[in-house]
């Protein structure tokens, strides 16, 4: 992990065990309202805390995560998988207590952020659910010299497309809200702009995704905030599509 990495990773790690929490709570409550009900919710909440994880470095939540998504997906099938998905949630809740812990303990407060320096680089627009992975990558980006807006749902991508006007979007795959292809399709629509795909999904998953959507790109989640970065920085100063 490099010294970028690190600076960011400690930015947020106050913000990542807060949100974690949340989910990691959300989870419980719908496992004891109804797993079998809820199942959608709860593989969707375990999803994106995998994904999170990932992304900031922490591999034992994520693989914890993906275990619980995993028997969440297969509790309207099987109801032993109620047990699993609750086994995986509490293994969880333990890890994450583990490194609150060590974070209390162990970690001073990070310094102040220093102002940004004027974007010198294209604009870039974070399209993704999740309000923490929207911030952090708005923030490595921002702190490499690019302009960046995020939008979570399509009123805020039309608005964004429209008056923004990114060179670049960088979007995550699985979004309760907003379907991946209609980012892809609109993007192009609008300003012919190069989409990226960015997803906890495996690799030959999102390979799959990325040629089904016509997509310009992908990145998983897992190869950390630096491999990103220079996937952003290769496709940014590229061409667009039909330029």
């Amino acid at each position: 992990m490099l010294s970028s990495e690190v600076h960011l990773r400690d930015r947020f790690l106050a913000r990542f065990c807060e949100a974690a929490r949340s989910r990691l709570d959300r989870s419980l409550k719908l496992l004891a309202a109804g797993p079998v009900a809820h199942a959608a919710a709860l593989r969707l909440e375990l999803y994106t805390l995998a994904g999170e994880s990932a992304f900031l470095g922490y591999f034992d939540l994520s693989a914890l995560a993906r275990r619980g998504e995993e028997a969440a997906r297969r509790i309207p099938e099987d109801a032993a998988a109620v047990v699993g998905c609750t086994r995986a949630v509490r293994a969880l809740s333990r890890a994450l207590g583990a490194l609150e812990g060590r974070h209390a303990e162990d970690t001073p407060p990070p310094p102040p952020a220093a102002a940004p320096e004027p974007p010198t680089r294209g604009r870039i627009l974070v399209v993704d659910d999740s309000k923490l992975n929207a911030e952090l990558l708005a923030a490595l980006l921002t702190e490499e010299g690019f302009a960046v807006e995020t939008a979570s749902s399509e009123t805020g991508l039309e608005r964004a497309l429209s008056s923004f006007r990114p060179d670049l979007v960088l979007s995550d795959v699985h979004m309760p809200d907003l379907d991946c292809a209609h980012v892809c399709r609109r993007a192009r629509e609008v300003r012919r702009a190069r989409v990226l795909l960015i997803s906890g999904l495996a690799e030959e998953v999102l390979a799959r995704e990325c040629q089904r959507l016509s997509a310009d790109g992908y990145i998983p989640r897992a190869r950390g905030l630096t491999a990103v970065l220079e996937r952003v920085i290769e496709l940014a100063g590229s061409p667009a599509p039909g330029s």
